[in-house]
């Protein structure tokens, strides 16, 4: 009887580590590379998202729709005014159409070969994929930037830039990983000839 009871706790032991501890070591060693690859993985498909949410909803949109440029009687830059109105309204629009399209990143997920777990760049991109899920429950904010460069001699460059940040979560069997990424888009852009004065309303 005390060797059965002594085979039966090795056994138990031995079970333990084969099936829940070794599995358990392994996913902890390599989920580095897992969240390092799908990283870059969920950056791809987050800008390429964004780009198609604010292309399906901001495409009919001018400069002059944003701001509105105020010349003096000798034809100079006197004020600029944005819209602050167009761009609230427009911001939570953009914020709805990307976490629509991010909805669809999420049910699609990541994939990763298993060979690229491996430490031998032969084995990159090898063997069969491994899925990993990302959380559907998104962070989305979006802000509407002024951006002011040299054109030349007398010359300014303003461009009407979308910055959008999103945040998802990626699910690994170790740990989660918030994936953060900010996408900026220019959205309308213009010179302007003379000197830009140091006062105009931002769309802050």
């Amino acid at each position: 009887m005390r060797k059965k009871t002594r085979k039966f706790i090795i056994f138990t032991i031995l079970a333990v580590f084969i099936f829940i501890v070794a599995p358990l070591m392994i996913l902890h060693s390599v989920s580095p590379k897992i969240v390092e690859y799908g990283n870059a993985q969920v950056k791809t498909q987050t800008t390429i998202a964004v780009n198609d949410a604010v292309l399906n909803t901001l495409s009919d949109f001018s400069y002059d729709d944003f701001v509105k440029v105020e010349k003096d009687s000798d034809g100079k830059v006197s004020c600029l005014t944005a819209n602050s109105m167009l761009v609230n309204n427009l911001a939570r629009i953009v914020v709805v159409a990307v976490e629509k399209e991010l909805m669809s990143v999420a049910k699609t997920g990541v994939s990763m070969p298993l060979g690229n777990l491996s430490n031998m760049a032969i084995f990159t991109g090898i063997g069969p994929d491994l899925y990993f899920k990302l959380s559907p429950y998104q962070s989305v904010t979006c802000e509407f930037v002024s951006e002011f460069t040299s054109a030349g001699i007398n010359q300014t460059r303003h461009r009407i830039i979308l910055r959008v940040n999103t945040a998802m979560t990626l699910i690994v069997p170790t740990a989660n990983t918030v994936i953060t990424n900010t996408t900026d888009i220019i959205l309308a852009e213009t010179v302007l000839v003379g000197v830009v004065p140091n006062m105009y309303v931002d769309f802050d």
